[in-house]
């Protein structure tokens, strides 16, 4: 949220420090806000690839590479990485502010519509594409998703060790750091040969320095009337403090004079998943904990949302969803029509932990140039998991010789069949046009906005492929999962079956082109996927083949395993 002109009004209080190979001997300890980092890296990113191409939008791994750069170039000079704190829930108070920020999402991409050469850079998987390349690096250790919002832990970490937190949000310049705390902002942070250098805020100096007892009373006075000098906030700080002896901040993260003795409020529902997981000693739960601690954060929040339902009554708690808006055509249906039943599956998963399942999910989505909110029905057959899990198995013998990205990427296709419009039907039985989506690479000006709405469509599946993933793998490490019932067999059966996935940047956006060229187990597969579907491939009338007798037999058995078993025959039972 911020705290309007905060950071301005302060600028001036603010230390330069010059960090060097040299300080490496004697490191300042460092926390950082893990949602800035990611959107950090995609400025660092996008800076670099406009050197090459004014219209390039770089790629997910790169935008890894970027953050992983950026930390690396700290550890160097001294700077010594010791938490990277993710959101894994947010209040239900930001609720207007999320749909706020979708609305402003689709309003973006109708502004652009009419040239597909200013497509929005605002990727929709940053954050947990960065996740996922920490995970996998040196710093993987210090890379937790937390219970709540990433901001209540920061401040303790630099509380308690004297931490300087990197962060995006003016927000933590009012909480209590403690005598030593202080907060850098990443557009403030320079590197190069020479070094790091910091613009370094010590809210506990500064508010010395102001007369005051927090800067908490100023941040107050600033969300009231952002508009005064700072002269003047400050005079109202001292009047404000001389009759509250503290300020809190609120569920809202909003300051608040109170008379009451605590520091600060997080949400009780932060607060209850902070002590119920991270202090457990049960195995089981420290399993389940370790899980959690690792989901993408909108995975994490939802499952958040389930885990802290009460077990007699779980239809007090309402369960949501928010979907990010894809790079996808405004004036159609949105991308997230496609894949809604892969994640019905991974819903009905994860809530089967309760004792009392819930029966709807709230997905939070586009609609048009709306943002609204859509129930989805739950459904928890061991038969509907099974079969899927069939289906995805036979897939998977169907494509063995095959890169698992292209793999996937085709299921995907598969999947979306049914949910695409006519037209795009036609257009993907056309092998080349599939063979494009295939080995798409989400640059700027390479697609019309027909061919970049497929796109978002499949990246849809795909993320909802790894939604359904994460479910089953909370499923597993949950305590429920003990159980040895036929449903707790088809949920480990549909786990092991979806391990291949790839990370998320080879999954949704990388370029096997010249992986497809003259492949052979691909055209089979092509074909296949066509049989399995029932639908006539069509060809450009100078390559049309001539169908041979033994072509003809070879459909009619793969139209039989069709009608044998089709997915979504049986879901729309």
């Amino acid at each position: 949220m911020g705290i309007p002109r905060l950071i301005g009004h302060l600028q001036h209080f603010a230390e330069t420090v010059q960090f060097t190979e040299r300080n490496a001997a004697n490191p300042r300890l460092v926390v950082i806000d893990g949602p800035g980092l990611a959107y950090h890296a995609a400025q660092l990113a996008l800076r670099k690839s406009k050197e090459t191409s004014s219209v390039r939008v770089p790629t997910y791994r790169e935008i890894g590479d970027a953050a992983l750069a950026f930390l690396r170039s700290l550890q160097l000079c001294g700077l010594s990485v010791r938490a990277i704190y993710f959101d894994g829930f947010l209040p239900n108070y930001k609720k207007e502010e999320r749909f706020a920020r979708l609305a402003e999402s689709t309003a973006k991409l109708d502004v652009v519509m009419p040239n597909a050469q200013k497509i929005s850079r605002c990727a929709p998987f940053i954050v947990p594409a960065v996740l996922e390349v920490l995970f996998e690096s040196e710093f993987h250790l210090f890379t937790t998703v937390m219970p709540g919002e990433a901001d209540p832990w920061c401040a303790g970490h630099a509380r308690d060790f004297g931490s300087m937190i990197i962060t995006g949000d003016s927000d933590l310049l009012a909480h209590d750091l403690g005598t030593q705390g202080s907060v850098a902002f990443f557009p403030s942070i320079g590197i190069d040969d020479s070094g790091v250098e910091v613009r370094e805020f010590k809210p506990a100096r500064i508010a010395n320095r102001l007369g005051l007892a927090s800067i908490r009373s100023l941040a107050y006075e600033l969300l009231r009337e952002p508009h005064r000098t700072l002269n003047e906030h400050v005079v109202l700080a001292k009047a404000l403090e001389r009759f509250s002896t503290l300020i809190n901040l609120d569920d809202h993260g909003i300051p608040q004079p109170t008379e009451d003795s605590s520091v600060y409020n997080i949400s009780i529902y932060a607060q209850d998943r902070a002590t119920a997981g991270f202090v457990s000693t049960d195995s089981q739960q420290v399993l389940l904990q370790s899980v959690l601690s690792r989901l993408d954060p909108r995975i994490s929040e939802f499952t958040q949302q389930v885990l802290s339902c009460p077990l007699d009554r779980p239809m007090l708690g309402r369960l949501n969803m928010y979907l990010p808006v894809l790079i996808e055509n405004v004036d159609r249906a949105s991308a997230w029509d496609c894949g809604e039943q892969i994640r019905q599956f991974g819903y009905s998963i994860v809530t089967s932990t309760l004792a009392i399942k819930p029966v709807i999910v709230h997905e939070v989505v586009r609609s048009g140039k709306r943002i609204v909110e859509k129930e989805r029905q739950l459904f928890c057959y061991p038969t509907l998991i099974a079969t899927f899990t069939d289906h995805i198995k036979t897939w998977l013998r169907i494509c063995s010789e095959l890169p698992p990205p292209c793999v996937w990427r085709l299921f995907a296709v598969y999947s979306m069949w049914q949910d695409v419009s006519a037209t795009d039907k036609t257009f993907l039985q056309f092998r080349v046009n599939v063979q494009e989506l295939l080995g798409s690479k989400t640059h700027a000006g390479q697609y019309n906005w027909g061919t970049r709405h497929l796109d978002a469509q499949l990246q849809a599946v795909l993320y909802s492929l790894r939604m359904l993933q994460r479910f089953t793998t909370v499923f597993m490490a949950h305590p429920v999962a003990q159980q040895n019932d036929d449903f707790t067999r088809g949920v480990q059966a549909l786990h092991d079956s979806l391990h291949s996935l790839p990370p998320l940047d080879e999954l949704v956006q990388q370029d096997y082109k010249p992986a497809l060229e003259e492949n052979p187990q691909l055209a089979e597969a092509i074909t296949e996927m066509y049989a399995l579907l029932g639908v006539e491939e069509k060809w450009p009338e100078a390559a049309k083949p001539k169908k041979t007798r033994h072509a003809r037999k070879a459909k009619q058995k793969q139209q039989k395993t069709f009608e044998r078993g089709n997915m979504y025959n049986l879901l729309d039972e």
